[in-house]
């Protein structure tokens, strides 16, 4: 049975996710919660280790958002999309690969928390893989908080331009 100072914890989080949806921000219910969680702990309220059945849960969820999608329309487009997927794939690794070569170099980085810290991926993937192979977790979270962030506030202006630019046409 989770204690009350867990429950206590997952609620607020709740609440902050449903009250970062209603902000309409794109990812807001990630950022409600992210910012409620933070303010829980930044607040002097008890320090919550939460249980592992919550990381698993968040997986979980995360794969059947996968899976719903992966229909058999999509499955047979998957030898067309080879190329595409393959080469993103590789620059994407290739901006990780830098990524860890300079903060281990210029920072003094550990290279595992380095890797890690650039490496694609859901932060929470990161921080579990970070904690089970003794990599310093708070900078890993650091960049993938910030990377994020980045991701969330930035795509909104990224679309419109992008939109602009690539099909003057269609946008508005």
């Amino acid at each position: 049975m989770p204690s009350l100072e867990t429950l206590l914890f997952v609620g607020n989080m709740l609440l902050g996710g449903v009250l970062g949806r209603m902000t309409r921000i794109s990812g807001g219910a990630m950022l409600g919660a992210m910012a409620s969680a933070t303010l829980w702990n930044l607040g002097g309220a008890p320090v919550v280790s939460l249980p592992a059945w919550y990381g698993i849960s968040v997986q979980v969820l995360a794969g059947s958002l996968v899976g719903v999608v992966m229909t058999r329309s999509v499955v047979k487009q998957i030898g067309t999309l080879a190329f595409p997927v393959v080469s993103t794939a590789l620059m994407v690794l290739s901006a990780a690969i830098l990524g860890c070569v300079i903060l281990t170099l210029c920072f003094d980085w550990h290279f595992t928390t380095a890797w890690l810290a650039g490496s694609p991926g859901r932060t929470q993937d990161m921080l579990i893989y970070a904690s089970a192979v003794n990599a310093e977790i708070e900078k890993v979270a650091a960049v993938h908080i910030g990377r994020l962030l980045a991701v969330l506030l930035l795509t909104p202006l990224i679309i419109r331009a992008g939109h602009a630019l690539l099909n003057p046409k269609t946008s508005s």
